[in-house]
């Protein structure tokens, strides 16, 4: 037991600061400006497939990089960090970007293989049509003749 008195006692405070402006400018903008730029494809005419998909692929495998390098640059722990999730959702627009267009094109090509369709299927109809009424002309009306069958 300690006899009542007067101690010397020593007492910190220690006050840690992040500093914000470098994720800010390494990690949160650039992040950003990858799923702006995957949006461009948005813009794009739908004909353009080559720039379409180059735009969608370049952006996902940038994005991929830069997720990589931040968890590289980071202690590796065995729980879901925030710059986790914050990559995470930039990731699934980025993605997201890409297969819009995949399902935007897959959309066209059937909406024009289905007009291809009715105008052939319209065609034909017209040229039986015609070939029909071709049939009777000359000698009047067309008439058919029946003929009967027996079943036994």
């Amino acid at each position: 037991m300690l006899s009542p008195g007067a101690y010397s006692c020593l007492k910190v405070d220690l006050l840690f600061k992040r500093e914000f402006s470098y994720y800010l400018l390494t990690i949160y903008i650039p992040c950003c400006m990858l799923v702006i730029v995957s949006w461009v494809s948005f813009w794009l005419d739908q004909n353009a497939v080559p720039a379409r998909v180059s735009l969608g692929v370049t952006t996902l495998l940038t994005m991929a990089t830069q997720t990589s390098g931040i968890n590289q640059s980071l202690p590796p722990v065995s729980y879901t960090k925030a710059i986790d999730v914050w990559t995470g959702v930039c990731l699934t627009f980025v993605f997201g970007a890409l297969l819009e267009f995949a399902l935007v094109n897959y959309a066209s090509r059937s909406d024009i293989h289905r007009e291809k369709q009715k105008k052939q299927r319209r065609q034909w109809e017209f040229e039986h049509q015609a070939a029909i009424e071709g049939e009777g002309e000359g000698d009047g009306p067309a008439t058919f003749a029946m003929k009967e069958e027996t079943w036994q």
